[in-house]
């Protein structure tokens, strides 16, 4: 997209030279401006065709840091504001599929998302990662998601006829944490929820060793060791 903003920006620059020694007489300043107004909204239009509007957070309260709640709208937070798309979900019982109508995405909803657990790297090559229990330090390893992991779980992974899922990035999977609730932070839409620390495909940028997880409980993330085990629900469409 911005190769072709780039050539777009550079076929008007010639084409205003052009029109500044050749055909000024033809083309006149109006005109000239319509003309440029037209490329850039063209522009613009393809820039935003996977434009996706931010949900609402779903909290409606205000408060303070130190837990009370504040009425007189002196603290403005999203509870004061209430921007955004109204969240819109749908559930599909018979496939176990739950479908936000905002972002377009299918997320996983069967039983087994509140039961299986997966690490997000098995523990040998979490190992050579970090360089501990005797095996040398291997960065590379840190992205190897093979195995039996969290990864390779979605990617194997057959629900409602469809074998393209995949772990979502930590924005998707934030996507449904719900604001205004606890336990779980999530739209009643889905009926199988972890209450702990579920994974994101998302790494640490601050640390390869670790990666992303949205803790359902509170709707929080968290980086944690790759080691560990957390929950999965798997997405699938675009991103």
């Amino acid at each position: 997209m911005k190769l072709l903003k780039n050539t777009s920006l550079a076929l008007l620059s010639t084409l205003i030279m052009s029109t500044q020694s050749s055909v000024a007489e033809v083309l006149t300043e109006v005109q000239l401006h319509a003309t440029l107004g037209i490329v850039t909204h063209f522009i613009l239009d393809d820039e935003s065709k996977n434009f996706k509007p931010p949900k609402k957070t779903g909290q409606v309260n205000s408060y303070e840091t130190n837990g009370l709640q504040v009425f007189d709208g002196s603290l403005k937070d999203d509870g004061f504001y209430q921007k955004g798309v109204t969240p819109n979900y749908s559930r599909n019982d018979g496939d176990e599929i739950v479908t936000d109508h905002i972002t377009g995405l299918q997320w996983q909803d069967d039983v087994a998302v509140a039961s299986v657990q997966k690490p997000w790297l098995e523990p040998i090559k979490y190992s050579q990662c970090t360089g501990t229990n005797g095996q040398a330090l291997d960065v590379s390893q840190c992205s190897v998601t093979a195995g039996d992991t969290a990864t390779s779980y979605c990617l194997n992974l057959t629900l409602g006829g469809h074998t393209d899922w995949r772990l979502p990035n930590i924005k998707e999977l934030v996507s449904l944490s719900h604001y205004g609730q606890s336990n779980p932070a999530i739209d009643s839409t889905f009926q199988n929820t972890e209450f702990i620390r579920c994974w994101s495909s998302t790494t640490d940028a601050s640390d390869s060793g670790h990666a992303w997880s949205v803790n359902f409980s509170s709707g929080g993330q968290y980086g944690n060791n790759k080691n560990y085990s957390f929950y999965v629900r798997c997405v699938r469409a675009g991103q």
